[in-house]
C-alpha cells in the first residue's frame, strides 16, 4: 500500500493433502498517519482483508484429473462464532443459482435442512442481541428450540396449517411491508437510512427461495423429516461424495447475506449470477484480462457493463467493495438506531458483531446454586453492550479508532454449560453463550458531543454517515 508491503497471510498443504490458509494480522494503517473519521471510505487507509483464486493440479496414478478452481476470502474476525444470520451467504448464493436456473430447487423442502433453520437462527440470536433475546429467546413465546415448538413446526397436518400460515406471514414481504421494522427478521437492509429513504431495502427479508419454501411449508408440501435424516457431528462422518458440498456450506453458512451496507465478508456483487462459473463458485478472469475503466464515479451503467467487474474476478475483486478499514464499519454497525421505536432492534450483523451479550459476571450468578432463583433469573436476563470496551463516553471518532488499534479487546461469545443443580436445570438452558472477556480501552478526554450521549449505556450513533447516506432521500 503506497509502496509499503502488506502481509495478507499464507497458504500450505498438510501431509494429508488438505489445504490450510491463515489470513492477515488485523493490521490497518494510514499512509499519511491521519485519523479514521467515517465508517467506510477512509482516504489513505488500508487493511489486510483479502481474496483471490485457488487452483490445483491433481494427479492420480499418473493421470491428471480435472479440477474446478475455487476462491478464497479472508474476512474480519467473527465475534459470534456459533451464530448464523437468518439468511446466510449460502442461502443467498443458493437462491442466485436457482433463479438463474443453474441449480434445481428441491421438489419438496426438508423441514430439517430448509425450514427449521430459519426459525432456529432467530432464537439463536438471543445470545448477541437483547431484542432477539426478549422476542425469541429462552422460554419466550417464540423460543423455537423448545421441543414443543419443533413438533408443531414439523407437523404437516391440515389441522396445523393455520399455525404455519400465521408464522409465515410474520416474515417481511417487500411488496407488502418493506418499510416497517416490525416483520421478521428484525434486521436492517442494504439501504438502511434514518429516517428511511424511499427504498424497500430499509430492512432485510428472506431469499425468494426461502419464501417459496415457506409457502410450500404452509401448504403442507414439505418433508416432515425431523429426527429422520443424518446429522453429522464430525467431518469424517460425512460420506466422501458429500464432503466437498459440506465444506462449501460450512464456510458460507457462517457468512452474512444481510445487510450489504457494505457487509462483513462480502457484499452486493455476489447477488449477480454473472459472478459465478457454477453454483457457489466465483468465475475467474481470463489470464491477461484487463478490467475496463469505470470512471471517477461508479454508476449502475458502468458497473454492469459486459465483461466488467461483475463477471470473472481478479485477486482482490471481492473485498475491494468493502469498508476501509474493516474495523471502522464493524464498530459502526450496531442496533436500534431509532431508539424511540426500540433501542435494540432492528440490528445489522449480530451474528458476527454482537450488540448485547451475557457477561461472565452475570453467568457466574446464573451458575451459583446458592443464589435465589429471582437473582439468577435477573442475571440471565441482563445484557451488556458488546461495544463497551471502545469507551461509551468517547466520541464516535475515538471509538472507531479504538477499534482499529484494539479490536482484540472485544469479547468473543462462547458456549458454556448451563446449571446442573435441580433448580438451575429447570430455569435455564443446558448450554449458554457468554462473552469470554473484554479489555476496556481507556477513555479519551474528548469533550462530549451529540455523538457521545448514551442511551441506556449505548452510544447514540443516529447521526453518523452510516445511517445518513441519503439525507435528501432517493429519487423515485
Amino acid at each position: 500500500h503506497q509502496g509499503d508491503p502488506v502481509y495478507l497471510g499464507r497458504m500450505w498443504c498438510e501431509k494429508d493433502g488438505r489445504l490450510l490458509v491463515t489470513g492477515g494480522l488485523g493490521k490497518s494503517a494510514s499512509c499519511d498517519h491521519t485519523t479514521a473519521i467515517t465508517f467506510g471510505n477512509n482516504e489513505g487507509w488500508h487493511d489486510d482483508v483479502s481474496d483471490g483464486p485457488v487452483t490445483a493440479k491433481v494427479t492420480l496414478d499418473g493421470v491428471e484429473l480435472p479440477v474446478t478452481p475455487a476462491w478464497l476470502v479472508v474476512a474480519p474476525p467473527n465475534y459470534g462464532p456459533q451464530r448464523k444470520s437468518v439468511r446466510t451467504m449460502w442461502d443467498l448464493m443458493r437462491d442466485v443459482a436457482i433463479q438463474a436456473k443453474t441449480l434445481t430447487a428441491p421438489v419438496k423442502p426438508s423441514f430439517t435442512y430448509d425450514i427449521y433453520p430459519i426459525f432456529e437462527r432467530m432464537t439463536g440470536l438471543q445470545w448477541v442481541n437483547a431484542g432477539f433475546a426478549a422476542g425469541f429467546g429462552w422460554n419466550s413465546g417464540y423460543d423455537f428450540t423448545n421441543p414443543e415448538w419443533i413438533a408443531r413446526l414439523n407437523d404437516a397436518s391440515e389441522a396445523n396449517q393455520e399455525t404455519r400460515r400465521v408464522l409465515k406471514n410474520n416474515f417481511r414481504h417487500y411488496d407488502v411491508d418493506s418499510w416497517s421494522p416490525v416483520p421478521w427478521p428484525w434486521l436492517y437492509g442494504d439501504a438502511m437510512n434514518d429516517p428511511p429513504a424511499h427504498t424497500p431495502r430499509q430492512h432485510s427479508t428472506l431469499s425468494q427461495t426461502q419464501l417459496t419454501m415457506l409457502d410450500q411449508w404452509v401448504a403442507g408440501d414439505f418433508e416432515a423429516d425431523w429426527g429422520q435424516v443424518p446429522v453429522y457431528h464430525s467431518f469424517d462422518e460425512v460420506p466422501l461424495k458429500q464432503q466437498g458440498d459440506i465444506l462449501t456450506k460450512a464456510a458460507l453458512d457462517f457468512c452474512l447475506a444481510d445487510a450489504f451496507h457494505p457487509g462483513c465478508e462480502m457484499t452486493w456483487p455476489v447477488r449477480y449470477s454473472t459472478m459465478y462459473m457454477e453454483p457457489f463458485r466465483f468465475a475467474h478472469a481470463p489470464k491477461g484480462w484487463v478490467e475496463p475503466g469505470l470512471g471517477a464515479i461508479l454508476s449502475s451503467d458502468t458497473v454492469t457493463i459486459p465483461n466488467g467487474p461483475l463477471y470473472g474476478q481478479l485477486p482482490g475483486g471481492i473485498t475491494r467493495w468493502m469498508a476501509v478499514p474493516w474495523q471502522t464499519d464493524t464498530a459502526s454497525c450496531r442496533s436500534g438506531y431509532t431508539s424511540s421505536y426500540d433501542p435494540n432492534v432492528p440490528t445489522f450483523w449480530p451474528a458476527r458483531v454482537p450488540n448485547e451479550v451475557l457477561t461472565r459476571e452475570s453467568y457466574t450468578v446464573v451458575m451459583d446454586a446458592s443464589k435465589a432463583p429471582e437473582e439468577r433469573l435477573a442475571a440471565f436476563a441482563k445484557r451488556a453492550s458488546w461495544n463497551n470496551p471502545l469507551g461509551t463516553t468517547n466520541s464516535y471518532t475515538d471509538q472507531i479508532n479504538n477499534m482499529i488499534h484494539h479490536f482484540d479487546h472485544m469479547g468473543v461469545v462462547e458456549v458454556r454449560p448451563g446449571p446442573t443443580d435441580p433448580t438451575g436445570a429447570k430455569l435455564f438452558p443446558a448450554l449458554i453463550e457468554v462473552e469470554d472477556s473484554h479489555v476496556p480501552v481507556k477513555d479519551s478526554k474528548a469533550p462530549a458531543t451529540a455523538l457521545t450521549a448514551t442511551l441506556q449505556g449505548k452510544t447514540d450513533l443516529s447521526k453518523i454517515d452510516k445511517v445518513r447516506r441519503f439525507p435528501h432521500g432517493l429519487r423515485r
